[in-house]
């Protein structure tokens, strides 16, 4: 798989750190303004190569990217593509006119419950089948577990989940093979 170009409004980038962190660690090549866009580049031409060269485009849906108009063109330049496009909402929201006609009949995953098993299920929506992971949830007072081997456990999601104050912690080894 290429890289996976993700579209969203800034005032969501925690989340959308949160979530890079997490597909790099799977070994996902991810695209991000932030990491990839240099100091002194043309933006909307990187934006553009970055969209036309991507295999997957994930469009992160809130009340400000549903607003925003760069997210509205990069959804845009998805279509004219013709990019696999996977929406993934992380607040409800109604799909504004000028983005219905291209999500109309795609299917979005929901980001508002439980955070491991949305992130699984954008892993077998990015094409990933085999997802192998121990994870165990922690309430904010509990000591973190022990890795079963001598290494030890590696969070990979640093970002609280702000419904339910939880933190998702990955222990040992993850392992993740392509259809």
């Amino acid at each position: 798989m290429g890289h996976l170009f993700i579209s969203y409004s800034r005032k969501d980038g925690r989340f959308v750190e949160d979530l890079n962190k997490g597909l790099n660690k799977l070994g996902i090549d991810v695209w991000l303004d932030k990491t990839k866009i240099q100091g002194g580049t043309q933006w909307r031409e990187v934006i553009v190569e970055a969209i036309r060269d991507c295999d997957r485009f994930l469009i992160v849906l809130s009340p400000t990217s549903i607003r925003s108009v760069n997210v509205r063109k990069e959804l845009d330049l998805a279509e004219k593509y013709q990019k696999k496009i996977i929406p993934i909402m992380i607040s409800k929201v109604e799909i504004p006119v000028e983005m219905q006609y291209q999500l109309e009949g795609t299917q979005w995953i929901s980001f508002e419950d439980d955070f491991q098993t949305d992130f699984e299920k954008l892993l077998v929506a990015l094409g990933k089948r085999d997802v192998r992971m121990t994870t165990k949830r922690l309430s904010s007072g509990q000591k973190k577990p022990k890795a079963p081997r001598k290494s030890k456990p590696t969070t990979i999601f640093d970002q609280r989940d702000q419904r339910v104050g939880q933190q998702y912690n990955i222990a040992g080894d993850m392992h993740v093979d392509s259809i």
